[in-house]
């Protein structure tokens, strides 16, 4: 019959129906009247309720109440779109649930049928996620590293969460930007990448070890410390594909080795690299500003310095001049008067404030790097021990002076006269430091810098021999360590110091091809290091000193000196000691007067350097055209800026320097004539060759 078959239709329809529902995946169940008719297992087990507990049960019931409404709404409108609310499990556990409903015939009637996910994990996991990506979001620099580790570490139910950097000073080792460990941030580590899991990560990308990585890597001491059996991390680029360090999490259990955590992990190294890439290059820049700011702070400096020198230097030129004429006649008149007469004291003391104003203009030359070196190789050892005896007479009884002198110490190439008087000022400032006494102690070495190494105290590549001398006094702040050198500038009360000792320093050390350092910190004393260049010869010992009387002479000589002081008294000085003296006031009037026949044949030429028109190095040049042989002296209160105009000159030992004695003159001018009749112009054969200064250079602090 037609109404039969379609009754057993209709049953059949529903049994197979209900045997779909029991065999679903998800929750299902059935409700009329907002009542529960029928459930499958899933549901029971979803909501942790017995099957037949769920039977008669309000639709409510399982609904927790702020789903109320939107549960409500849905069923009076007998939606069909999935929607999402909070559902209340037996044990009164609140789980969020994903619903699909519709209308359809069940047991002979039109009821509500509903599809029921459990999506709390999945839930959670995005507001943790979310939570990340807020935690993180407008942050930067080290707030960003442990926002990153506190929330990654959330997100994804991990004991603990690092991230690392492969450290720049050494890329065997990876050390902590942050690692958050069991809900607090743990303080900074590193560790070797060899042998641990990072390394692993670095070499193959994203590795996952969900269990027993203690045991895979027994060497990485860290994942002992963190107590974590399970890993996963994944290394951080730059945007040139570089490596610069790794993202992990770690856990004490397993870890959920899913998409989520994936994912995770990738979006958040990219993210991490990119900050790192930019943390780095801010400090770059950075550090070439602060290089800058350094570069031309020492520029500046010496600039300044440079400028003052230069009116040092002017200042004792004509000083020079003043006190060749005034130390000369003294000592004539000291000569001349008796033993008993009364104003032999008198002169005596000029004599002695003349000496003295000369020390001063000497150093005046030395700052500004005008004066004349004599230099030859030298035994900076050898140097101390000659000096420590007149240092233990200078420091005083209260002082202790200490050398520790390098018996493989190289040699340098200096004048020994002026490197003594370095030691000497060095020596007396560090005295001055310690009113209470205190130790000196002298130190020589040397000092290698290769190229591409970071250079110690800012020297450039190459070989150095090191004097330090250190002392236990007061020391200095870091606003008058960065004036010491600077001319007149001094600590002491008025009255106790010229403020030209350290800057002599600097201008022999200058003068010298060298640099000097100064180490200092308040109540820690104060260390100076002088460095010269390292030479491959051996220091030999210095000919003795000539101290018998120079003999006179019958030879002729041409004078040409513009300050007719000077020339009158120099003049004087020759004709004393036999000498014939032709006179000039410049190179145009000397030059006239070799043109005239009746000047007599010169043997020698005495000239000041500095001259108005042609310079007194020019005048010799024209003047050995016409007289072949001819020799010359060069007298000079500076060598003036004539010489750093790109001139080679070296006057070899024919040179003196204002002001200077009537026996230094003689001896100077014999020596030369002596030469010349040996066969030996101008004692070119002398082992100390003068050395005229480089032009000025920026110095290096």
């Amino acid at each position: 019959m037609p109404g039969l078959k379609v009754t057993d239709a209709s049953v059949e329809s529903e049994e197979r129906f209900r045997a779909l529902a029991e065999a679903a995946w998800e929750g299902i169940l059935f409700s009329r009247d907002g009542v529960i008719i029928d459930a499958n297992p899933q549901l029971a087990a979803i909501l942790g309720y017995e099957r037949r507990e769920l039977m008669g049960l309000p639709m409510l019931d399982v609904v927790a109440p702020g789903s109320h409404a939107a549960v409500l709404r849905a069923a009076r409108l007998a939606s069909t779109e999935a929607h999402e609310h909070q559902a209340i499990k037996k044990d009164g556990t609140i789980i969020t649930v994903e619903v699909r409903a519709q209308t359809v015939r069940y047991r002979g009637e039109l009821v509500r049928m509903a599809a029921v996910r459990d999506i709390t994990e999945r839930t959670r996991a995005s507001e943790r996620r979310r939570a990340l990506v807020a935690g993180t979001a407008g942050v930067s620099g080290q707030h960003f590293f442990r926002s990153l580790t506190k929330h990654l570490a959330r997100a994804l139910e991990a004991k603990c969460a690092y991230v690392g950097e492969i450290h720049p000073a050494d890329p065997t080792r990876i050390r902590s930007l942050s690692a958050w460990v069991v809900d607090c941030y743990a303080p900074a580590f590193e560790f070797a990448i060899a042998g641990s899991p990072s390394g692993e990560v670095l070499t193959h990308g994203l590795r996952c070890y969900d269990g027993g990585v203690m045991d895979a890597f027994p060497a990485d001491t860290t994942l002992s410390v963190l107590g974590v059996s399970s890993y996963a991390g994944i290394p951080l680029h730059d945007t040139a594909g570089a490596a610069l360090g790794v993202l992990a999490v770690a856990h004490d259990g397993p870890l959920r080795l899913d998409d989520n955590l994936v994912s995770t992990l990738r979006v958040f190294a990219a993210r991490a690299g990119v900050e790192l890439e930019r943390i780095r290059a801010d400090g770059q820049r950075r550090h070439a500003e602060a290089e800058i700011l350094t570069l031309e702070a020492q520029l500046r400096h010496s600039q300044k310095l440079e400028a003052v020198g230069q009116l040092a230097g002017g200042i004792a030129h004509d000083f020079n001049n003043l006190l060749t004429v005034i130390n000369g006649y003294c000592e004539r008149l000291l000569v001349s008067v008796n033993e008993t007469d009364a104003t032999k004291g008198d002169l005596e003391l000029i004599h002695k404030a003349g000496q003295r104003a000369a020390g001063l203009t000497r150093q005046l030359l030395a700052f500004s790097r005008r004066q004349v070196l004599q230099p030859r190789v030298i035994d900076l050892n050898a140097i101390v021990t000659d000096i420590q005896r007149i240092l233990a007479r200078v420091i005083g009884e209260q002082n202790t002076v200490i050398t520790a002198l390098d018996p493989a110490l190289g040699s340098a190439e200096a004048d020994p006269g002026q490197i003594e008087q370095v030691i000497m000022n060095l020596a007396i400032n560090a005295r001055d430091a310690m009113a209470d006494g205190g130790t000196i102690t002298i130190q020589t070495g040397n000092l290698t810098v290769a190229d591409g190494e970071p250079p110690p105290f800012h020297l450039r590549p190459g070989h150095y021999v090191m004097l330090a001398i250190r002392d236990t006094g007061d020391g200095m702040d870091a606003g008058t360590a960065a004036r010491i050198f600077e001319p007149f500038f001094t600590t002491k009360d008025a009255g106790k110091g010229t403020g030209l000792g350290l800057s002599t320093v600097y201008g022999i050390v200058a003068q010298s091809g060298g640099d000097i350092d100064v180490e200092s910190e308040v109540g820690a004393g104060t260390t100076m290091r002088v460095f010269l260049p390292r030479v491959a010869m051996r220091a030999t010992a210095s000919p003795a000193a000539m101290m018998a009387p120079p003999p006179g002479g019958h030879e002729t000589v041409l004078l040409v000196e513009d300050e007719a002081f000077v020339r009158e008294l120099v003049g004087q000085f020759l004709q004393a000691s036999g000498y014939t003296v032709v006179e000039a006031s410049c190179a145009e009037d000397a030059l006239r007067l070799m043109s005239d026949p009746a000047t007599p044949r010169i043997d020698l030429l005495v000239t000041d350097v500095v001259l108005p028109g042609l310079n007194g190095v020019r005048l010799a040049e024209r003047l050995k055209t016409q007289l072949p042989g001819l020799e010359a002296l060069y007298i000079s209160g500076y060598p003036g800026d004539a010489m750093f105009r790109g001139e080679v000159f070296d006057p070899g030992p024919a040179f003196l320097a204002k002001p200077f004695t009537r026996h230094v003159l003689t001896q100077k001018v014999r020596e030369i004539l002596n030469a010349r009749q040996a066969g030996d112009p101008a004692g070119r054969s002398c082992p100390s060759p003068a050395k005229w200064p480089a032009p000025p250079a920026s110095r290096l602090m």
